[in-house]
């Protein structure tokens, strides 16, 4: 999606020089917060002080689950139903608002 809108950017604005850079999950503002760029396409959650933040749009969040296991048939799932279950791990320098909500 990013390199499509930055074409599209590129057709309005021949003059304007764009760079895409990639970012990892300690910054979830992909460099926007830091001043290292001026636009970011980035997921909630985060802090939003001082930024102007617009929804491009809202994606379901699901669970990936063996093929095996009880729950994978189900047509839906409730938090409490993957409680005990063992999830991945974020890296230490993940940023708190996104480890406290994955």
């Amino acid at each position: 999606v990013g390199a499509e809108l930055a074409a599209a950017f590129r057709e309005r604005h021949p003059h304007a020089r764009i760079r895409i850079r990639e970012a990892d999950l300690s910054d979830p503002t992909a460099g926007l917060r830091s001043g290292l760029v001026d636009v970011a396409l980035t997921r909630a959650p985060f802090d939003e002080t001082g930024l102007t933040v617009r929804v491009l749009r809202s994606d379901p969040i699901g669970a990936v689950l063996r093929a095996d296991d009880p729950l994978a048939g189900r047509a839906g799932l409730r938090l409490a139903e993957l409680a005990d279950r063992r999830w991945f791990r974020l890296p230490e320098d993940t940023d708190p608002a996104w480890r406290a909500y994955w």
